[in-house]
């Protein structure tokens, strides 16, 4: 039977938000945060998964301790994430890479091509974290490009700090042209570096292998907007995530915004309504007996945070002219496996190519000479993200394992983490099409999270424009399109808050904004 909805004055606006992901719970929360004194509003938040959070996801080691499968860290620069922190009760996490964790010797970040180091550094001594003056030795390594590039950086960093912050936008390609250049947005980041005459090893060590690890693509994969903010981490700005798992965050929004939320459920189609503006056709999945019922609702407001590109979601051409853009000629999106375990081993320092005797970097960056084939697995990072007790540990919690992550193209399988700790996994009677005696438990892995992502961020669409708005049609919003230009939290969450705000000053304060 579908879910029955409370009868809803018609005077009340009734409001529809297709993605519970960040970007939604911050629509909805800025929503209700804007209009809850004196504008009753009716708001119902659709996703097809099984629980809110799109792509920011936490998994627990031994069902304690939380470590993010999805989205990571954010800056505290990022201040729209910060402020919706802070507005439901949520504390931070600092896990900045640019501040040590600890004193051992693992507190360094290197950068591997596969063979060979290319660079390591101390984590409070990164090439970025100190006025390019006071670092002799990486301004002796990258000459006149190391200033360069961290004036790319302040520069960058400060546009994005601006965008969003005052008023409310309509028009995408229009913001993104004022606050940056339309071309760092529609353009690979390699193309626009290669005209940029920086040496060569800043390329390859610093934005590369950042680009790699913080958005898990090549620099011909993302555009120059990215792959600078990318390199935040290394300033001496802390970065952070929430407390007890990122996932806290967008499901506190969506709580205190009184929404009523509808997993499981797969908007099929949005056509014009009959009493109210917009006819949403749902589709309650039942995970269980997989079993499938089809629900029609009516909505004055729709706003759309999910991808066209990988939802199918049908609209009226005739409602607006833009639909032909989106779903013509869709973004693909790129597919991407995070797989996580715990153990009380490091990483062999044979699997680097490093001496026996040697530690690892706590942080693993690669920038492979090339790029694997199609079939190959590429692997963007692979970093101790955390030290925990083990799953027996007594109260004094003497016993540490740690947690390692890897980000990479395709499923990391078990004999290559076997191989990645030094004890590769032996198969009986010596033949590959036997059983193996042994298993990772077998090695010392006590736990293992391995999630895939097959839509974890939109390919580049290299000279296909971004959509002009954001409103494709009256009172309905398309807010994935600011994914084509960034792809983080604190974009989502912005433009979330930007089509809240709009709606508040349009439909009720009787302001409007371009």
């Amino acid at each position: 039977m579908p879910e029955e909805v409370p009868t809803v004055s018609e005077a009340i606006p009734r409001i529809a938000i297709i993605g519970a992901g960040i970007t939604g719970a911050s629509a909805a929360h800025h929503l209700h945060q804007l209009t809850r004194r004196h504008q009753p509003l009716d708001i119902t938040v659709f996703d097809r998964a099984d629980q809110v959070g799109g792509r920011i996801r936490s998994a627990f080691v031994h069902g304690r301790y939380d470590v993010e499968c999805g989205a990571a860290t954010f800056s505290q620069d990022d201040w729209c994430l910060n402020d919706a922190m802070h507005e439901v009760g949520l504390k931070p996490a600092i896990v900045s890479q640019s501040m040590p964790r600890s004193h051992s010797p693992e507190d360094r970040t290197a950068v591997w091509n596969g063979s060979e180091f290319l660079v390591s550094f101390d984590n409070s001594d990164s090439p970025l974290s100190a006025p390019w003056w006071q670092s002799p030795k990486w301004l002796w390594r990258y000459g006149p490009s190391l200033p360069k590039v961290r004036d790319m950086i302040s520069k960058t960093a400060e546009s994005f700090s601006g965008f969003s912050k005052a008023m409310p936008f309509l028009k995408l390609t229009k913001k993104l042209d004022k606050s940056f250049s339309l071309q760092d947005v529609v353009s690979s980041a390699s193309s626009i570096l290669n005209e940029l005459t920086l040496d060569a090893r800043i390329v390859e060590e610093l934005l590369r292998a950042q680009s790699r690890h913080r958005h898990a693509r090549d620099l011909d994969q993302v555009n120059l907007l990215s792959s600078i903010l990318a390199l935040r981490s290394l300033r001496s700005i802390p970065t952070m995530s929430i407390h007890q798992g990122n996932q806290r965050l967008p499901h506190r929004m969506l709580k205190i915004s009184e929404a009523r939320l509808r997993l499981n459920h797969h908007v099929l189609s949005i056509t014009t309504g009959n009493i109210r503006r917009w006819k949403l056709h749902s589709q309650q999945i039942n995970p269980v007996e997989k079993s499938f019922v089809v629900e029609e609702h009516e909505f004055d407001i729709v706003i759309l945070t999910a991808s066209f590109a990988w939802n199918n979601i049908e609209v009226d051409p005739a409602t607006t002219s833009s639909i032909s853009t989106l779903t013509g000629n869709p973004h693909p999106f790129m597919k991407r496996h995070v797989t996580i375990f715990a153990t009380s081993q490091r990483l062999s320092p044979e699997y680097f190519n490093q001496p026996a005797n040697d530690t690892i970097p706590a942080i693993v960056l690669t920038a492979p000479e090339r790029l694997p084939t199609e079939e190959a697995n590429d692997v963007f990072s692979i970093e101790l993200a955390d030290r925990v007790p083990s799953e027996n540990a007594g109260d004094e919690f003497d016993e540490l394992e740690n947690v390692y992550k890897i980000v990479s193209s395709k499923s990391v399988p078990d004999a290559e983490i076997a191989h990645l700790l030094g004890h590769p996994l032996k198969h009986s009677g010596g033949s590959e099409n036997t059983e193996r005696d042994d298993t990772l438990q077998s090695i010392g892995v006590t736990w293992i999270h391995r999630q895939a992502w097959p839509h974890a961020y939109p390919q580049l669409a290299k000279g296909q424009p971004i959509l002009d708005s954001i409103r494709i049609a009256p009172d309905l919003f398309y807010t994935a399109a600011a994914e084509d230009a960034l792809s983080t939290m604190e974009m989502g969450c912005r433009t979330g808050k930007n089509v809240a705000q709009h709606l508040y000053y349009s439909k009720w304060v009787g302001e409007t904004y371009p």
